[in-house]
């Protein structure tokens, strides 16, 4: 019989396995990025870097575009949260602040350089720190309605992760990934570690890490992508907020009402 410590890293290996699909997946999605952050005629990163060439030679004026229905920001992207992001998030989503004095996966910078990475690569240090980070959320987590903290069970834990998650994901969850973390949840014993190795896996799964502009068909995108109706409204809530959509935004995204031009133009 092994004991709770190798239990708890058996457990563990099964999370990464659930996870196993983050390289190839991450793979794909990026093989239909055809655009850099300041190509000719692309736009800068939401919330730093800068606006891209125009194509207009010296001393020429392009003036205003016309506002296209339906246009993207950029071409498909993926790009990994900044951890001032990662902070916004489990603050607005779980209600936890994560210590100011513990880094998530590095410093803060001290130039003001705006961290957008869209070369979407961790390194097993970088995912080691996110999954100490993740524990770090777990043990800060004071409410999980509809569960009473100190009798969490199976059914609770379902419904609260499939109330949060999907804004912490920025997009709904299916019903596999739903089965993926109550597996893992099962696996563990006692109430602690069960919230501590699902919320681990919830927090380091890419749908977390890793804010997309895809749209629905990435895989055969040849240039600016339509934006599925919950990228836009992270994208509209980064610029904004740097943190994931509110629940106005959010119930936009949901009923399919962002995209129209008279309800996003408020925003």
């Amino acid at each position: 019989m092994p004991n709770q410590s190798n239990r708890n890293e058996w457990i563990r290996a099964n999370v990464w396995a659930w996870h196993g699909w983050v390289a190839a997946s991450a793979a794909i999605a990026l093989a239909a990025c055809s655009g850099q952050i300041g190509q000719a005629g692309g736009v800068g990163p939401i919330g730093g870097g800068g606006t891209g060439g125009t194509g207009v030679g010296p001393g020429k004026s392009a003036g205003p575009a016309a506002c296209q229905q339906g246009a993207s920001l950029a071409p498909a992207r993926l790009s990994l949260i900044s951890d001032d992001q990662y902070r916004n998030i489990v603050h607005d989503v779980f209600g936890v602040t994560f210590p100011a004095a513990t880094n998530v996966t590095s410093p803060p910078s001290k130039t003001g350089s705006y961290p957008y990475d869209e070369s979407a690569n961790l390194q097993a240090t970088t995912v080691q720190e996110y999954q100490r980070a993740a524990d770090i959320v777990a043990s800060l987590v004071t409410s999980m309605p509809p569960c009473t903290m100190g009798a969490v069970n199976a059914a609770c834990m379902e419904t609260y992760l499939r109330n949060t998650l999907p804004r912490a994901w920025r997009r709904p969850v299916t019903d596999s990934e739903i089965v993926g973390l109550m597996g893992i949840f099962s696996m563990a014993s006692g109430e602690t570690r069960q919230t501590q190795l699902t919320m681990e896996a919830a927090l380091i799964h890419p749908a977390f890490l890793f804010r997309t502009e895809i749209g629905n068909d990435a895989a055969t995108a040849t240039g600016k992508v339509q934006l599925t109706p919950y990228e836009l409204a992270s994208a509209v809530s980064f610029a904004v907020l740097n943190s994931v959509p509110d629940a106005g935004l959010w119930a936009k995204a949901q009923d399919g009402s962002l995209t129209q031009s008279a309800v996003l133009a408020p925003r």
